[in-house]
């Protein structure tokens, strides 16, 4: 997941919280969110970006983040994004 405004409201939530729900129609579903803070990862997640959401990528040109939906431009624009890692969230214990 990437934020290409690392200073959001959403991403200093997901960074004081360490958690959130993904939601798609009414399927929801418990994560943990891990800021990505290597540099090479950063680039490599930012480089697929434009291909696994392409949706999404115009909104980093038009925000001025990336100049084109290039994997290469997007790949250059990761020093200025926040990248968080998903993972499924560890099953809660039933507390009764």
């Amino acid at each position: 997941m990437a934020a290409g405004l690392p200073d959001s409201d959403w991403a200093r939530n997901v960074r004081a919280a360490g958690h959130a729900q993904l939601s798609r129609g009414r399927r929801r579903e418990s994560v943990t969110l891990t800021e990505v803070t290597d540099s090479t990862l950063k680039g490599e997640v930012m480089r697929a970006y434009p291909h696994e959401v392409p949706r999404g990528a115009p909104m980093f040109v038009r925000a001025d983040i990336a100049s084109s939906p290039d994997p290469d431009t997007f790949a250059a624009a990761a020093i200025n994004v926040a990248v968080f890692q998903i993972r499924a969230a560890p099953p809660r214990e039933n507390m009764q």
